[in-house]
């Protein structure tokens, strides 16, 4: 390796120091990746620190401090000295780690680079080492922060009272409470429910006292400790999580047993939840318990609580689900009644549909037959004659699905005779031709494409050549999805605007890719002239292609877009695919520090299982809530594809969480009291929305405190 020295001889003295520490740590990294690729191999104990004392080691302790000592150099970039660190750190040299981080003087970032060093350390066991160097930290929230992480791993090893003490030496309330609230967490999982108790009783922000509690009690009901838990729920007032506590009991309960204890516990949940002031919690609430009381069979209960269900599309959906429930048991005239007490003719005649389905399934045909007329006259009663065709066309789509091919053929001709009242050529072309998507995998194709030449016929009318133009598009487009590929491309020579037959054609390709029709997608790109709307085509025809497993086909069309975006996302389809090199070769051969790039990068380096260098790039980018929201993904990924641990799924988390509060903070002292600035009030309601979908994984009222994919 060069010395800096001899490199300082050599060159003029406007050296690009960046680009010289930066080459020279792509030389140590290479080092200690062979290291890690030795240990493994061998599978045997080396003696690290001799290893560490070659040549290259003895550059960076003695040249990197020349130069930053160098009186000619006024600034440096940082972030080389942080990656080296973590480097360092991540195979165990934790003195030499401290050295390099010791080097930097911006206190900010050589906080940063602390923390992780302690974090590392922690969870290697040296908790004394790691609490020194947090306490070497001189910015109080990243301090804290390191503090919350150390009291938190120390928990996980049984070790409560040390864990307790060191989340008590944190000197803000707020962030105190929140690690006092993370040992709380372990400590009820072990079954040590008074002691997790006092803790969350005693926090010095109610917030997280409020927070924990439900989530206590819950594990305290799925232990089977259900006296104690009812007990703890009682002692709340809040109605929020009481509604949380009782209903999480009635739920671990209901695994074993149904009786009227039960029903009991539901009904405290239900009176908890009619007290909360928020309408939308509210009615997730009722709507929730509803769902609970049709479990054990309470119907009755269950219709009473969505009726009070103020907010109507949630309503609607919870006595639909109830109906379907009714239906399902048998109980068919009450299905119907119920779905009947929905206000909305539209989400009514669909409800009627479904139940009728539901009895056609277990075979009274007879019954069907009426309830899907009941349906039919509900939509005949809508004033709107555009909603009045999609309904019935819904319908129709049901009753093929029961099975009735000319009970089908009827709704579908009266949905088309309705659209033909209709004054609005647009709209008219438009309902024309959803009604002949719905039609197209139930009916023969000579009939649907009838219907859509109906609908072009329309367009003839219209004088306004833009409108015709956005008429004509949306049918073409729609005959693509309906698998018309031919007619809809016929359609397209009628459209005059030239960018709206760009946006068309793009569509149509897109379509025809996703049904494996490859080389027909690309000739259609040949046709449009705009190079954004073709590389938008192009772009999507090569994810599907790597989706479909042609990766060099995929390859060879991303690189005449010169998008990294395009190409990552290639990338990402490959590793899914299975071809997991390949797609580290791309995400390694992209060298843009550009934030989008970096997320998108991350994600494929997650998708090819190199987990540690999605996180080595996550930690590289600035923004601290697209930092969280991509732990959080790269959470999602590892445990989808089951390479993972629940309990490092849980790091992920609390990792994503500390970093959306930090944004939070930040932001919140961004947005002071007059201040109009739209874009930092924007992105603190970003960072609220973040939050709230990371507590909604990890605490799901009535639900076990487990990860769940779907949210």
């Amino acid at each position: 390796m060069e010395t800096w020295n001899k490199r300082r001889a050599k060159e003029s003295e406007s050296t690009d120091w960046e680009k010289f520490l930066s080459e020279d740590f792509n030389k140590v990294r290479s080092i200690l990746q062979t290291f890690h690729k030795r240990k493994a191999k061998k599978n045997e104990s080396m003696d690290w620190e001799k290893f560490l004392s070659e040549d290259f080691m003895i550059f960076w302790s003695v040249e990197i401090r020349q130069i930053l000592e160098a009186q000619e150099i006024a600034e440096i970039n940082y972030s080389v000295l942080n990656k080296i660190t973590l480097e360092l750190a991540n195979v165990g040299a934790f003195q030499k780690a401290l050295d390099t981080a010791l080097m930097i003087k911006d206190d900010k970032s050589q906080s940063a680079t602390l923390s992780e060093i302690a974090k590392a350390m922690a969870q290697v066991g040296n908790f004394q080492q790691a609490l020194d160097t947090a306490l070497m930290i001189k910015d109080d929230k990243s301090q804290s922060a390191t503090l919350s992480e150390i009291a938190k791993v120390i928990a996980q090893t049984g070790n409560f009272q040390q864990a307790l003490n060191i989340a008590l030496t944190i000197k803000d309330d707020i962030n105190q409470s929140f690690a006092l609230l993370k040992v709380a967490q372990i400590i009820a999982q072990a079954g040590e429910f008074q002691l997790a108790l006092d803790i969350a009783l005693n926090l010095k922000s109610n917030t997280y006292t409020f927070a924990i509690f439900p989530e206590i009690v819950i594990t305290m009901a799925h232990a089977r400790a259900f006296q104690q838990a009812l007990d703890t729920a009682e002692s709340t007032s809040f109605a929020w999580y009481r509604f949380s506590a009782f209903l999480g009991i009635a739920n671990a309960m209901l695994q074993t047993e149904k009786d009227e204890k039960v029903q009991k516990i539901i009904q405290k949940a239900a009176d908890a939840a009619l007290r909360i002031d928020t309408n939308d919690k509210k009615s997730y609430a009722l709507s929730k318990i509803a769902e609970t009381m049709v479990q054990i069979g309470t119907f009755q209960q269950a219709i009473d609580v969505a009726l009070s269900i103020d907010d109507t599309t949630k309503k609607s959906s919870t006595l639909l689900k109830i109906a379907e429930m009714m239906a399902q048991a048998g109980i068919f005239q009450k299905a119907v009644d119920v779905t009947l007490s929905i206000k909305d003719d539209g989400e009514k005649s669909f409800a009627l549909s479904q139940i009728a389905k539901v009895i056609a399934q277990a075979g009274n045909k007879e019954g069907a037959h009426q309830v899907f007329q009941k349906a039919i006259d509900v939509a005949l009663s809508i004033k709107d004659d555009g909603e009045k065709s999609f309904a019935l066309s819904q319908i129709a789509k049901v009753i093929a699905q029961a099975g009735d091919k000319e009970g089908t053929q009827q709704v579908f001709l009266r949905a088309i005779n309705i659209t033909s009242n209709m004054n609005d050529a647009d709209r008219k072309s438009l309902a024309l031709s959803q009604i002949a998507i719905a039609m197209a995998p139930f009916m023969d194709q000579e009939r649907v494409q009838r219907v859509f030449l109906q609908a072009v016929n329309i367009t003839s009318d219209m004088d306004d050549t833009d409108i015709k133009s956005s008429a004509l598009s949306k049918i073409a487009i729609e005959m693509a999805q309906a698998g018309a590929f031919k007619q809809s491309l016929y359609i397209t020579q009628s459209i005059q605007d030239n960018g709206t037959r760009y946006f068309a054609l793009s569509k149509i390709a897109i379509e025809m890719a996703q049904a494996g029709a490859f080389k027909q997608s690309l000739y259609i790109t040949q046709s449009i002239y705009d190079n954004g709307t073709r590389y938008f085509a192009l772009s999507k025809i090569a994810i599907e292609m790597a989706q479909a497993g042609a990766f060099k086909q995929s390859l060879y069309i991303t690189q005449s877009i010169y998008d990294n975006q395009i190409l990552l996302k290639v990338a990402q389809k490959i590793a899914q695919a299975g071809g997991r090199q390949k797609a580290l070769d791309i995400a390694r051969s992209i060298h843009d520090n550009d934030d989008s790039v970096l997320v998108r990068k991350a994600i494929v380096l997650a998708h090819a299982r190199e987990f540690q260098l999605g996180i080595d790039i996550v930690l590289s980018i600035f923004n601290e809530r697209k930092k969280s929201r991509l732990f959080l993904k790269i959470a999602h990924i590892a445990k989808k594809i089951n390479d993972t641990t629940n309990q490092e799924y849980i790091y992920f988390w609390e990792k994503a969480m500390t970093l959306a509060d930090e944004a939070k903070e930040k932001a919140r002292g961004q947005c002071i009291i007059g201040d109009n600035n739209i874009f930092r009030k924007l992105e603190l309601q970003q960072i609220r929305f973040l939050i709230y979908d990371l507590k909604k994984i990890i605490r799901q009222p009535g639900g076990d405190k487990k990860f769940s994919l779907e949210q």
